[in-house]
């Protein structure tokens, strides 16, 4: 459910008459005006709204609505902007001037990308330049002006003026088309959107709730597999410790010792531990000269750690190289588990579903034929080897996980048999909680 557009849908009902039934009774809109300003403009023709209910009528905001600036105060006390001072950016400077702006008061930022946002304050303080004070009639009811308002933050964003630093366009802010219902009516909008917007908010909550518990889940299911207890053991599969001397008869299985005093958990008897570089290649990317404008715009993926949000299945590249720029990279073949090994997004991983290269923030894993690239996958996201990853970076302000220490890492190898039944499992589950979330 989009809960978004849903909440637009509910305005949209609400400012074209349709969210509330009309009482005959009411005193028509055309009367509310006239005590307002009895020269106040009425528009008699709208391309967007044709067919308003009887006692309704429509007005540009500047009869219901101003922008002021606030009375200015010299010499005040020097405050902290973050407690007292109200402005688009919290960036703790002191003022020595400002505007004084009491409790409750509506104001609307009027500088930024944000501009139109309009916040009402809770505590006495002073107002900055990026803000001006949204004074609303008091014949009409506040919040049913607001959420028209709201409801064209989206056109007040495309139409800000200046260059540099943009700003709300008041003109066009003044120019909004109000339509204008009975004030009963009005209060009456107010409540039905305040009761179906908190039943929004509570499916929005459940949601995230449920989102959360989906990821949790999923996590669990990734303990279980790398701890062998996902799925059961055959004690007729060949043991992990023979698989990997096919791979490399001079590997290491790394058991209980004085080098390796605390293994990280306890695998079954059939398995193994050994270090990344025992189950396949590793390789640190790079990237060829951007001098060299002839090694890009190609047809070649070339992968970054921002396109390994794609996941399990990563193939579209947001850079892509030459053929020349290829010969100049690091050749990855698909099924290649890549995993970034520095900056915040450090153990952020993805499988490339198609030959490609990557950049030199990214340790690749090029799979032996008897490890099951989706295994590994599933072992480089679970939060064991996440926090491997994290805990052997250098402990700098940039941390860097470099391609001997990644290398070394330890990693729980299953009989083959058992990968390939551990890594059905996984998929079936993730599939079954994957269509429970794309259908919130």
């Amino acid at each position: 459910m989009d809960t978004k557009k849903l909440r637009q849908k509910i305005l949209d009902l609400a400012i074209h008459g349709k969210l509330v039934a009309q009482n005959p009774n009411d005193e028509p809109a055309s009367e509310l005006l006239k005590r307002i300003n009895p020269k106040a403009e009425i528009i008699s023709n709208s391309e967007q709204y044709e067919n308003l209910p009887n006692g309704w009528c429509l007005t540009p905001m500047q009869t219901l609505c101003s922008l002021n600036d606030g009375k200015k105060q010299i010499g005040i006390e020097r405050i902290n902007l973050d407690v007292k001072y109200l402005r688009g950016e919290y960036n703790g400077k002191i003022l020595t001037e400002g505007k004084y702006t009491p409790c409750n008061s509506l104001l609307i930022l009027v500088d930024g990308e944000n501009s139109g946002e309009v916040f009402r304050t809770t505590i006495d303080g002073y107002q900055g330049s990026t803000f001006k004070q949204l004074s609303i009639n008091n014949e009409v009811n506040t919040d049913y002006i607001l959420h028209i308002i709201n409801l064209h933050r989206k056109m007040l964003r495309e139409n800000k003026v200046g260059s540099a630093i943009p700003h709300l366009n008041k003109k066009i802010f003044k120019e909004i088309e109000i339509p204008l219902p009975p004030l009963a009516e009005q209060k009456r909008i107010v409540e039905a959107i305040d009761k179906w917007f908190a039943l929004i908010d509570s499916i929005e909550n459940n949601k995230a709730d449920l989102e959360t518990t989906i990821k949790q889940t999923k996590s669990k299911i990734l303990d279980l597999a790398i701890h062998g207890k996902l799925v059961a053991q055959n004690p007729n599969d060949e043991p992990a410790s023979e698989l990997l001397k096919r791979i490399n008869p001079k590997a290491e299985i790394i058991s209980n010792s004085e080098q390796y005093e605390n293994l990280p958990f306890d695998i079954p008897k059939n398995w193994c531990w050994c270090k990344v570089l025992n189950i396949g290649e590793v390789i640190t990317g790079n990237t060829p000269s951007k001098d060299k404008i002839e090694y890009y715009s190609g047809s070649i993926p070339f992968f970054k750690p921002a396109d390994l949000e794609q996941g399990i299945d990563t193939k579209y590249a947001s850079d892509h190289l030459s053929e020349l720029g290829f010969e100049q990279s690091r050749k990855l073949p698909a099924n290649t588990i890549l995993v970034t090994c520095i900056g915040a997004t450090i153990g952020k991983t993805g499988i490339i579903t198609v030959a490609g290269s990557c950049n030199q923030q990214i340790n690749a894993i090029i799979p032996h034929p008897d490890v099951i690239h989706n295994f590994i996958y599933y072992v480089c996201v679970s939060d064991y080897m996440q926090n491997e990853i994290k805990s052997n970076a250098s402990a700098t302000t940039l941390p860097i996980l470099n391609k001997g220490n990644f290398s070394n890492l330890l990693f729980p190898l299953p009989p083959l048999a058992e990968q390939k039944r551990i890594v059905e499992a996984i998929d079936k589950a993730f599939k079954y909680l994957d269509a429970i979330a794309e259908s919130l």
